[in-house]
Parts: C-alpha cells; structure tokens; sequence
C-alpha cells in the first residue's frame, strides 16, 4: 500500500468479496483505498474535493463500504460532519463501477452526526448499518440507521437494543477483540487468541501468541476481485 506515514495508521472500513476498504485521514487529507490481500493490487480513490471548498472543518463521522447485489457495485459511504456551531452533515458515496464520488441529500443533512463506539458500518442485505447519535440544538435521538446501497435511502431502526449482543466467556484475564458475521467471536486470552463458537462450550486455540494491543480486526475471505 502506498501508506508511509508514521503519524497515523489507515483504518478499515470493511472488508467485501476479498477486497479491504481502507481510510487514511491525517490533516484535512482524506484518502479511501480499495487493496486485495491476495493479489497485492490496490486501488486509491480519489479525494472529495469540495469537502474542502465547503468547508475545512468537515471531519469523517461515519464510514462503510459493501455490495449492492441488485446492481453488482461496490461503494463507499462516508458522512461528513462538522466542529462548528452549525448543525450539518453531508453524505457522499463512491461508486466502483463510474469512478467517481457523489452527493446524496439525506435526512442527516441537518444534524450533527457522530458514531456510538465505532466509525465503520456494519454491511447486510445490500444495506449498511451504523448506531448514530443525531443533535440539532435542543433535538437528539440515538438509532440504528442503515443506508441501502440500491435506493439510496436511509432507514431507521427504533429497536435500539438489537445492537446489543452478550457473551460470557467464563475462562478468566479475556479481552474480547471481534465479534464476526458468522456468529464467532476472537478473544484474547492472556498471550493467546482464540475463536469461541457460541454453538460450542470450549474456544478454538489459534496457536497465536500475541503480547501487544490489536489494532484492528475484519472479516475477511480470499478472492481474486479486482480493485480496479
């Protein structure tokens, strides 16, 4: 990856089909990068551009990126939103298949947006989903939004607590690291990563041994799909 800055790590937006959505976003620069571990290829996406013309305190609320089956394209979803006083964010979404980035008007446009505990959506059934808090002065509701890639409408849950999900992992010093679409969870058990299969009372021992703090952890299956 074209990646050599020792001031910040890229994070991961998702992972679809074998391909890696990543961001890397130091200083008002905001670069998305599509990469196949397994081919080595990857692809940088160009900037937004008027983000900056607009307004050069819009910072990166929320991020996604997944599948539209319907209509076989790989997007990427960021929101925008800003530090100042005003309430607004903006949408923008790229698509593979036309190269380029583009505006949605959404029903977030008039309020302030900010993730609850993580920037990177979730992707199901060609739709991407994030626990939002909105505020526009004295108005604030949390909710689980989901952005359907083949509409392009947002849709809002009300069942807040289907976000929810309780483990007990009942072996002592665990640190949970991810929660995967299969159902599996990876932990960390002293120096050890194993996976635990909610259908099975014992953990899978991966024979890794990990002293340290995990960056990041994705889903991830091996193909041979091109970024470009």
């Amino acid at each position: 990856m074209p990646h050599n800055s020792p001031q910040s790590s890229p994070a991961i937006v998702g992972s679809c089909d074998g391909l890696v959505c990543l961001y890397h976003g130091l200083n008002h620069h905001r670069t998305f990068y599509l990469w196949n571990p397994a081919t080595r290829e990857c692809r940088e996406i160009d900037q937004i551009e008027e983000i900056e013309e607009i307004d050069p305190f819009m910072f990166t609320a929320a991020y996604g990126f997944g599948h539209g089956s319907f209509i076989d394209d790989y997007s990427i979803l960021a929101i925008f939103t800003t530090y100042t006083d005003e309430f607004r964010s903006q949408l923008y979404i790229y698509s593979t298949k036309s190269g380029k980035w583009k505006r949605v008007i959404c029903v977030l446009d008039n309020y302030r947006v900010s993730t609850i505990g993580i920037h990177k959506g979730v992707t199901v059934n060609d739709r991407i989903y994030w626990p939002l808090r909105c505020r526009n002065h004295g108005e604030q509701f949390n909710s689980i939004v989901g952005f359907n890639l083949v509409t392009e409408q947002f849709e809002k849950h009300e069942d807040w607590n289907s976000w929810e999900k309780l483990l007990v992992v009942d072996i002592g010093c665990v640190e949970f690291v991810h929660f995967s679409t299969s159902g599996k969870c990876l932990i960390q058990h002293l120096k050890e990563l194993k996976v635990v299969d909610q259908g099975r009372e014992e953990s899978a021992d991966l024979g890794e041994h990990y002293n340290g703090h995990l960056w990041e952890v994705e889903d991830y299956l091996e193909s041979y799909v091109s970024p470009f």
